[in-house]
């Protein structure tokens, strides 16, 4: 049977999801965080700089592939979870079919396009990134769903494995097979991922009594215009422009080498978003329960608590950081130097980043992802703009892009949340 309707979200509920969420994200990130070191030390600084930019080509293709289902799983499982355990099971079951289908078309994609991507050089050791793309576009869907289960206690063992599991695959692979390994360890880590989320969800299915359903699955495409689309547009448009400057990056004198500081910098600014990704990850399913069981004043409450954290734990992150950044950056190498103040300036961007991913959520619960392509479309071009006249200055041009670009977002997505609000308050013709 499924469970009774919970209609308010109390603090305990908050907490406890929070801090499965955290040590979730603490396990990822730390394992992460670890395996690139241990990659870096083991390359040196210029195949380490080779290895990030292949690992962004394989991220671009990643997002592209996963079609926003991810989002779409969390939004209707979330929403529908209580209400209608029908609905829920069918959304999963054409997710998860979509899911499928775009894993494979897109992996083999990859496949082909390695050589114009990259390069002569690099076709044998991208190409084992094929499989990377089809397990983490099936993670996607399967991650975006515990979500909307709220399961977030299983997420967190599930990362607690891979965190252990994967600097050992990723130190083992490079040591001896070098360049490749390090790849290879990209693809293994994707698939003990999918492996243990595949049964994690099984059995939150059961317990919510909402299977993954194929029979009429159909009949709820409509989600894949509503969510599902935009999603995917938006997340094309921003793989895209990331890995165009990236590109603009390699093609700089000592392309490499800058890139090498600049994703070294940016393991920085992953740990400065660390805690506001989780609370958002955790605030998006509430609040969209919040508002589908009309309990607006709790969902203004929770909104308002979404962004005041955010942005003051961002703020503090941002100064600690700047702080140890030299000794920090030192962890990759001896020739991971800021002498050109790349660090303050990504930074900068990051807390900008923050403050406007914690309105981003209103634009979710609504429904209204439309506007998202509006405002990432926007994002890339003052992204891809501001790095076409700023490449000179190599890593920090590319962190004075990023400023400029969450500058851009921050306001559009300020804009929407007030516009979305009001028009919610608006009595019923």
């Amino acid at each position: 049977m499924c469970r009774s309707p919970a209609i308010s979200i109390e603090p305990v509920r908050i907490v406890t999801a929070l801090s499965f969420q955290t040590l979730a994200n603490i396990l990822s990130q730390a394992g992460t965080f670890t395996s690139l070191l241990i990659v870096a030390r083991l390359l040196g600084h210029l195949q380490y700089g080779k290895f990030a930019f292949v690992q962004s080509t394989v991220i671009t293709f990643n997002t592209v592939a996963g079609l926003g289902l991810g989002i779409t799983a969390t939004k209707y499982v979330s929403e529908y979870r209580l209400l209608d355990p029908g609905k829920a099971s069918r959304v999963l079951g054409l997710t998860s079919i979509v899911a499928m289908a775009s894993a494979a078309l897109f992996g083999l994609v990859y496949l082909v396009a390695c050589r114009s991507l990259i390069g002569e050089g690099y076709v044998g050791a991208m190409q084992i990134g094929s499989f990377a793309i089809v397990f983490s576009t099936l993670n996607g869907y399967q991650l975006g769903a515990m979500a909307g289960f709220e399961a977030f206690d299983q997420i967190a063992r599930a990362n607690a494995i891979v965190a252990i599991a994967n600097p050992i695959g990723a130190a083992l692979l490079t040591r001896i097979f070098g360049f490749s390994g390090a790849l290879a360890a990209l693809s293994l880590n994707g698939f003990s991922i999918w492996a243990i989320y595949h049964f994690t969800l099984r059995a939150q299915c059961r317990t919510w009594n909402c299977p993954v359903r194929y029979r009429g699955f159909w009949e709820e495409r409509s989600v894949l215009f509503a969510m599902s689309a935009p999603a995917c547009v938006s997340g094309i448009i921003g793989s895209i422009a990331i890995w165009g400057t990236m590109l603009m990056l390699s093609r700089v004198a000592n392309g490499y080498a800058h890139i090498a500081l600049f994703s070294a910098a940016n393991s920085l600014r992953l740990m400065v978003t660390f805690f506001p990704n989780v609370l958002n990850a955790v605030m998006m399913p509430m609040l969209n329960s919040l508002l589908a069981t009309g309990d607006r004043k709790r969902f203004e409450r929770t909104f308002a608590l979404n962004v005041v954290v955010s942005g003051c734990v961002a703020c503090a992150g941002a100064l600690v950081f700047l702080f140890f950044r030299t000794r920090l950056l030192g962890l990759f190498g001896r020739d991971f130097i800021d002498r050109d103040g790349v660090v303050p300036v990504l930074l900068l961007a990051t807390v900008i980043e923050v403050a406007a991913c914690s309105v981003y959520p209103a634009i979710f619960v609504y429904g209204r992802m439309w506007r998202q392509v509006v405002t990432i479309a926007l994002w890339a071009a003052t992204l891809l703009g501001t790095m076409r006249f700023g490449a000179v200055q190599g890593a920090r041009g590319l962190a004075t892009a990023y400023v400029g670009a969450w500058t851009v977002s921050l306001i559009l997505y300020s804009y929407h949340a007030w516009s979305l609000n009001q028009r919610a308050q608006e009595p019923a013709p």
